[in-house]
Formats: structure tokens, C-alpha cells, sequence
């Protein structure tokens, strides 16, 4: 394949792919695991357990390697690589390591100001988390992986509510941040965007009520109160001195502004330069270095074909 893109941030997949093209289910479980890895070898006794559980063939890793083998045979010899101990997949494009990364994108043009750069960014990684998350995938090692990228979801979601109700869409931010809170009810930073979006578009009892509810849960489910930053904003919306972002005008709130690129023009100018690319904050705690090896952009440096941008 000239360019392989694959997607864990949901249903696991391949653009361009069938799923039946890859194989059995055990080879599309091994290639995810890898996936999930983001460029780090993936030591063949996880695989094993994942793929087998307790019931392994004789011969586990002889199994292993046939299935290795078969993968190849779609994807290309040189994609998947034998290391010592573990197998590691090198692919162009990677759905999580390019949320990372965006949402990183939305936090430094937030910082320098740039409002509508902000927001555009923020749609592009939320467009990156539609669906209802990723299915389960067996085993300890691979429960740990899909935790870290619930984690990235969930910041993702928070910085791009943040930032859509800066640009004054708080249609779009109140929908980012009511996600976030249904795949974590205790998320207050999620919250607080919450109320603030619902205030913002005129819906003070809306805003009222999701303090309330998130206020109950937090009460019978771990006998706390909210964060009195919470609280402060409640008080704030009781008395009517919630601050309001000030309306951006319709285009920038939109993100089309003329003066801002869209997010595919800025990731070719800034490999055109020979930039590398902007280091994100891995959910995993390994050091920030930009992109994993798996995920190094493809030749045109832009997202692969078929992602709506």
C-alpha cells in the first residue's frame, strides 16, 4: 500500500480497506493492537494473551508470525517490522496521534490569540471522535492503551468545546461538552464549558438544570460537593454576571474566515518548510516527541484520502 491510514479512536479500521480483506478476526485484533501502540513495539506475549486468552496453540509463536505474515501480504512487507520480542506497525496517518496533535494545534493558536484559528481547529479534531468510542479489545495491556486514548478523547473535547465557545459557536461547544460529560459525569472542566455555552445562547434554566443534576451525582455517588470554581459559576448565573463571550461575526464564528487557513494548508506549508511537526502531550506519559514512527505524514504531508476537513 502507498499509504496506509488507519483509525482506533472508534471502530477500528483501515481507509481503503475492507475489514474482511485483512483476514480473521484474531489478524484484524493483532493489527489494531499494533495500531494502538502508536509506533511502539508491542511485546508478543501481550499478543498472544490478547489474541488467545488463557487457551494458546502449541506453538504461539509460530501462530503469531503466520498471522504477522498474512497482514504483510495486504499491507505491504514493510509495514509491519519483527523487533526483539514484539512486532511493530509503521503506518502514514494515525486518527489518535493526529487528535494529539490538533488538539495541541487548538491550544497554542488559543494562546497567541487567534480565536477563529482556534475554532477551526477544534472542528477538524472532533470530527476525528464521531461514533460512540471503541469497542473493547481483550486483555490488560490493550484495556490500559484504550484508557489512555478515552483520556485523549476527553481533553480533546474539553480544549475544542473551550475554544468553539470562545469563537462564540456555542451551539457546537455545548454539544463538545456534553459529550465529554457523558463519558465522564465528574468532569467539571466539561461542565463549567457547559453552563457557560448554555448561558451564552440564552438557555439560563438549561444551564441551571445540568448544575443541579451534575450537583446530585456528585453528592450520591461521591458524597462531595462541586469545585468552588463550580460553584462560583452558579452563583454567577443566579445573579446574571456570567460573563458572555463577545460575538465574533458569522464567518469567523464558522471558521471561514479568509484570513485563516484551513487545517490541511497549514499541515502541507509546515511540512513544506520542513517544519517538524507541533510536539504533542502523549496520553501515554512517554516524552513528547511529535508524531510516533507510525505515524509520520505521507509524502503530500495532508491527511489521507476520504477525511472531511
Amino acid at each position: 500500500m502507498k499509504s496506509l491510514a488507519v483509525r482506533v479512536l472508534g471502530d477500528f479500521g483501515v481507509d481503503g480497506v475492507e475489514p474482511q480483506a485483512l483476514g480473521s478476526r484474531k489478524a484484524r485484533l493483532a493489527l489494531q493492537l499494533l495500531a494502538m501502540a502508536e509506533g511502539q513495539v508491542v511485546p508478543a506475549d501481550v499478543l498472544i494473551d490478547a489474541l488467545w486468552n488463557e487457551t494458546p496453540p502449541a506453538r504461539p509463536d509460530d501462530q503469531l508470525a503466520v498471522l504477522m505474515s498474512r497482514l504483510r501480504s495486504v499491507l505491504g512487507r514493510d509495514r509491519i517490522e519483527h523487533r526483539d520480542r514484539g512486532y511493530l506497525l509503521r503506518c502514514d496517518w494515525l486518527d489518535a496521534a493526529e487528535l494529539a496533535v490538533l488538539t495541541d494545534e487548538v491550544e497554542r493558536r488559543g494562546g497567541a490569540g487567534n480565536v477563529v484559528g482556534a475554532a477551526a481547529a477544534a472542528r477538524v479534531a472532533l470530527s476525528l471522535l464521531r461514533g460512540g468510542g471503541p469497542v473493547p479489545v481483550p486483555g490488560d495491556w490493550a484495556q490500559l492503551r484504550q484508557a489512555d486514548l478515552e483520556r485523549l478523547a476527553s481533553r480533546s473535547r474539553r480544549v475544542a468545546a473551550a475554544a468553539l465557545l470562545e469563537a462564540g459557536d456555542w451551539v457546537a461547544a455545548s454539544d463538545a461538552a456534553a459529550a465529554a460529560l457523558e463519558r465522564d459525569p465528574y468532569d467539571e472542566v466539561a461542565l463549567r464549558v457547559l453552563l457557560r455555552a448554555h448561558v451564552t445562547g440564552g438557555q439560563v434554566a438549561a444551564a441551571l438544570a445540568a448544575y443541579a443534576s451534575a450537583r446530585e451525582r456528585l453528592a450520591d455517588e461521591l458524597g462531595t460537593d462541586p469545585s468552588p470554581e463550580t460553584a462560583a459559576l452558579y452563583t454567577a448565573i443566579l445573579r446574571g454576571e456570567a460573563a458572555v463571550p463577545a460575538p465574533l461575526p458569522a464567518s469567523a464564528a464558522t471558521g471561514r474566515s479568509a484570513g485563516t487557513a484551513s487545517w490541511p494548508t497549514w499541515t502541507r506549508s509546515r511540512h513544506e518548510r520542513g517544519a517538524a511537526p507541533p510536539r504533542s502531550s502523549s496520553s501515554t506519559g512517554r516524552p513528547a516527541s511529535g508524531r510516533p514512527p507510525c505515524c509520520a505524514p505521507g509524502p503530500a504531508g495532508g491527511r489521507p484520502p476520504g477525511t472531511r476537513c
